[in-house]
């Protein structure tokens, strides 16, 4: 089946997620992100030391006020740059799948892109779901010898934060691969439902 504008007569809702109004999953999608932080800046750390050798060379690194600035405001401006390719290829990926440009918006201190007016099979969702993990992971450690050492670090950084920040994509995938393939899912952005045939919903 391919994705869809209009759906099919003999579906109905099974089931849905609204991340914007379930508090109790937004702590917990918070907490599994700080977990994956440290889960993955460890990984992407001993990554980088096996690709850039001389980054586990130890040493004391010592920072002036001047220089502790830049990298505060590199890792800012990291964060941001990792924010916005993310969905970006969310975005891509959505395009892809529909030929039709998706959305993006910003809410508080997150942002989604979504193809709202869309019903869509289950595995390209889920490709649309871990592109940005995958694809992003990939391209960084293909950078990382690359790179100069400095240079080399804020991409573990940006490698960290994006897989920290795709906690919500990991529960919506996790979520999804329980239900039955037939099923269409429709984005909203901060929320999807899902629907299959036949069903009286759930």
């Amino acid at each position: 089946m391919s994705p869809c504008k209009f759906l099919p007569a003999d579906y109905a809702p099974l089931g849905s997620l609204n991340l914007a109004k379930n508090k109790s999953l937004q702590l917990g999608l918070s907490l599994g992100s700080l977990v994956l932080f440290v889960v993955f800046g460890y990984l992407f750390f001993y990554a980088a030391v096996l690709l850039v050798p001389a980054m586990g060379v130890g040493g004391k690194l010592a920072l002036g006020l001047s220089e502790l600035l830049s990298v505060l405001g590199g890792l800012i401006i990291v964060f941001v740059l990792v924010l916005v390719m993310h969905e970006l290829v969310h975005g891509i990926f959505f395009w892809l799948f529909t030929r039709e440009r998706p959305i993006f918006a910003f809410k508080g201190i997150y942002a989604y892109a979504a193809a709202p007016d869309w019903y869509m099979p289950r595995i390209p969702f889920l490709i649309v779901g871990l592109a940005p993990v995958c694809l992003l992971t990939v391209l960084g450690l293909i950078l990382l010898p690359l790179l100069p050492l400095n240079i080399a670090l804020f991409v573990v950084f940006a490698l960290t934060i994006n897989a920290a920040g795709a906690v919500g994509d990991l529960y919506i995938v996790f979520r999804l691969l329980f239900i039955p393939a037939t099923c269409l899912v429709r984005d909203e952005g901060d929320s999807i439902t899902w629907y299959a045939p036949g069903c009286k919903g759930a």
